[in-house]
């Protein structure tokens, strides 16, 4: 049966003091739920018996900003309250030389989840080149080309976009950032107009150029129109991932944009630090097939709370 958004009215948010939950131990690996499980249990069929499916545009039509919820309405607010903060740095265009922890765990982690076999002290190493020696380095390397787009495509989101909220222009920005010198340069920074294939899944992904463009700036609208900056962030995770608006890329960019509404929002940031790839796998496929965002909800739980353990200091 198809997973549909669940709509529920929502009071405006009332930011509170930051509540002690955030740091409570987290299970290892996340706790799941029964509906996650089943998820699980669907995801070891054989692709070649699970049925091919289409990309489903009411999935995000039906999508209401700060009336429906993709997280559980309780969950959002109740990782807003945790993840705000009030006495710390709140001028967001300093924020990227507060966060070189961050931006070195965020590169690492993303770019092991694309293959990367970098360790969390070379990717560190890296980054802390000058910009020609990355610039060198990347032209040697896939690998580190991976990882030093990454950094850069961070820096575009944190000092080059004003206002400092989700645009359409920005996605493809950070994607093009993402993408550069992996793929053929037309292809960066575009919405694509070739077919494209989603390994290990039943998924197809839409063909209309014109669609996947009128579909990217209505996640990019409704984005930028939800107030919860930590709904707005799961939002852009699953449905920039599910449109596959791009040639390549559209996961990690999802990735990225995720953190744009936390950085705004004055919320600690998300790194994707500690996931397992096979569960990373499991909750894009779960979106992928059924628009069931049962795994993803869990996955975003844990690795969010880990983030906000990881940088406690943004939370004073």
């Amino acid at each position: 049966m198809q997973y549909m958004p669940e709509v529920i009215v929502r009071p405006s948010l009332a930011v509170a003091e930051p509540d002690s939950t955030y740091l409570a131990p987290r299970p290892k690996p996340p706790t799941w739920s029964d509906r996650s499980r089943q998820m699980f249990d669907f995801m070891d069929i054989p692709v070649e018996f699970r049925d091919k499916v289409p990309y489903r545009r009411e999935f995000l039509d039906a999508y209401a900003p700060n009336v429906s919820s993709l997280l559980p309405a309780s969950l959002a607010d109740s990782l807003h309250r945790t993840a705000r903060w009030e006495n710390g740095p709140h001028h967001f265009d300093g924020a990227l030389t507060l966060m070189t922890e961050f931006l070195t765990e965020f590169c690492w982690s993303s770019s092991k989840l694309e293959g990367c076999r970098f360790t969390l002290a070379e990717t560190a190493s890296l980054l802390k080149l000058e910009e020609p020696l990355q610039t060198a380095a990347a032209e040697k390397s896939e690998e580190a080309r991976i990882v030093v787009n990454h950094k850069r495509a961070l820096e575009l989101m944190v000092f080059e976009t004003h206002p400092h909220r989700v645009s359409f222009n920005l996605l493809l920005d950070l994607q093009g950032r993402l993408m550069d010198g992996l793929i053929a340069p037309p292809r960066c920074g575009q919405v694509r107009d070739i077919h494209v294939h989603v390994s290990g899944t039943g998924y197809q992904p839409g063909r209309i150029p014109a669609l996947l463009r009128e579909m990217l700036q209505q996640i990019a609208i409704k984005a930028a129109a939800i107030r919860n900056p930590v709904e707005a962030a799961f939002f852009l995770w699953i449905h920039v991932a599910y449109l596959q608006a791009f040639a390549d890329g559209n996961k990690r960019t999802g990735r990225l944009s995720a953190n744009m509404p936390l950085l705004a929002g004055h919320c600690a940031p998300l790194s994707f630090g500690g996931v397992e790839a096979s569960d990373y796998v499991v909750a894009m496929l779960g979106v992928y097939e059924r628009n069931d965002v049962s795994v993803a909800v869990d996955l975003f739980e844990w690795l969010y709370r880990r983030s906000m353990q990881k940088y406690p200091w943004m939370l004073s």
